[in-house]
């Protein structure tokens, strides 16, 4: 997605977190969890019961990359995934297809520190509000290209051991990290639409992992300073308050210097009329600066909408 560069994880969201599974891990010289990881399965083993639970579905899918810098994103959709019949872009769907996207997407980044046996993700923002700034330990343990993190939680007065199991791609874990600090909803003439021109307000927070190879991660948050609270057993206006103050997607991308212009394939994406279509992008780089701006997007309503990312190196 940009000429520099060449152009996952689970916090507790809304359940009390008991502390890691018992696990043990290979030791290993340098940190095994550096990878790009894809989600294999996930399952929720209830202490009570014989039977298992699946979380996000029988069939999820995501995405977990794990920096050597400590820098980490992961995202995760159900399977079978959430469905927007109402046409354009999650902001303009019906409040039932809003808050469907919000249980059905799962997505943080932050910084991660792990040992032998255990990785705490230091998240810096998430889906659920009240994920900003929490330390979600959990253990790990991985065997060749087989990763495998375990945690045990309590909700509803039921404890359970959630499992999930990652492969790692062939993919090498390098590229640049970019901080966002800017973003902007635009009609097509280039001024701000007058009605998602303040989509995600004056202090929005993000990250932007871009891979060498050929991956992308992009996750933003509404300021994260705002009023905090769980998602789960909300009322419906933090639902929607929480489905429209975040966006994510990943996926792969291809860049053409001929033509200064970067395809973004998603393969995930918090908004459902978006995943698994390739997007038009311009990027750009000014210095530490990298401004990516969208093709119009067919947003629904009648409208077409640009999207002007702008994002700071970091170093």
């Amino acid at each position: 997605m940009n000429t520099k560069g060449k152009f996952l994880a689970f916090a507790t969201t809304g359940f009390l977190a008991i502390g890691p599974a018992v696990a043990q891990s290979e030791t290993n010289p340098t940190n095994p969890l550096v990878g790009v990881w894809q989600l294999y399965w996930m399952r929720d083993h209830m202490a009570t019961q014989v039977t298992t639970c699946d979380f996000l579905g029988g069939k999820p899918t995501g995405i977990l990359i794990c920096l050597p810098s400590g820098v980490y994103s992961t995202q995760i959709l159900a399977g079978p995934p959430p469905v927007q019949k109402t046409p354009g872009i999650l902001p303009f769907a019906t409040d039932k297809e809003k808050i469907n996207a919000l249980f059905g997407y799962f997505a943080h980044f932050g910084t991660y520190s792990t040992d032998n046996l255990n990785v705490t993700w230091h998240i810096q923002a998430g889906l659920g509000p009240d994920w900003v700034g929490v330390d979600d330990t959990m253990s790990y343990q991985v065997s060749g290209d087989k990763l495998i993190t375990s945690q045990i939680l309590e909700w509803g007065g039921n404890t359970f051991e959630r499992r999930v199991e990652w492969r790692r791609l062939d993919v090498e874990p390098k590229g640049q990290v970019y901080s966002l600090t800017r973003v902007e909803v635009l009609a097509p003439d280039g001024t701000p639409d007058p009605e998602q021109g303040k989509w995600m307000g004056d202090h929005p927070t993000g990250q932007l992992i871009d891979l060498s190879a050929g991956y992308y991660s992009l996750q933003v948050m509404q300021d994260p300073h705002l009023p905090s609270f769980s998602i789960w057993g909300a009322p419906k206006k933090h639902k929607l308050a929480a489905a429209l103050g975040y966006y994510a997607d990943y996926g792969t991308y291809t860049y053409d210097p001929a033509t200064a212009t970067a395809i973004s394939h998603m393969l995930g994406s918090l908004w459902p009329n978006l995943r698994g279509h390739d997007l038009k992008t311009h990027p750009q780089m000014d210095g530490d600066r990298f401004i990516n701006t969208t093709d119009p997007i067919d947003a629904g309503k009648g409208k077409a909408l640009v999207y002007r990312w702008t994002w700071e190196v970091v170093k």
